[in-house]
C-alpha cells in the first residue's frame, strides 16, 4: 500500500496495512550526522528510509521573512535575523555536549 493510499484508507475510516506515520521534521544538522553514521549516501531520502507517510510542509509565517538571513558562523555559534526583525544566537555545540553527557546524542543518531 502506498503512502498515500494508506493516508486515505485511514481517513476514510478503513483499515490501512499499518498505521500511517509522520516523523514531522529532521533537522538538517542531523541528517548530516545520520547518513555519516549509517554511511548512507545523500541520494536516500530520510523520510522514504524511515517510512514517513505524511510530510507537512509549512510556509515561513513571521511578519518580515525576506529579513531572515545568516549574519555570522563563530566558534560553534550561528548568529543570524528571523523573520521577526530579532537578531539570535544558536549553538548546536552545547547541545550535542548536553546530549552527549545524558547518554543521548548517539541515540539520536539512529
Amino acid at each position: 500500500m502506498s503512502a498515500k493510499n494508506r493516508v486515505m484508507t485511514a481517513l476514510n475510516f478503513q483499515t490501512p496495512d499499518r498505521i500511517p506515520t509522520s516523523y514531522e521534521f529532521f533537522w538538517s544538522e542531523f541528517i548530516v550526522k545520520w547518513r555519516k553514521k549509517k554511511g548512507i549516501s545523500s541520494e536516500v531520502d530520510i523520510n522514504d528510509w524511515y517510512g514517513s507517510d505524511i510530510i507537512i510542509e509549512v510556509a515561513d509565517e513571521t511578519f518580515f521573512p525576506s529579513q531572515r538571513k545568516l549574519l555570522k558562523e563563530e566558534n560553534g555559534y550561528i548568529f543570524q535575523n528571523d523573520g521577526w526583525g530579532r537578531r539570535n544566537e544558536q549553538s548546536f555545540v552545547r547541545l550535542e555536549v548536553l546530549l552527549s553527557d545524558l547518554g543521548l546524542f548517539e541515540e539520536t543518531l539512529y
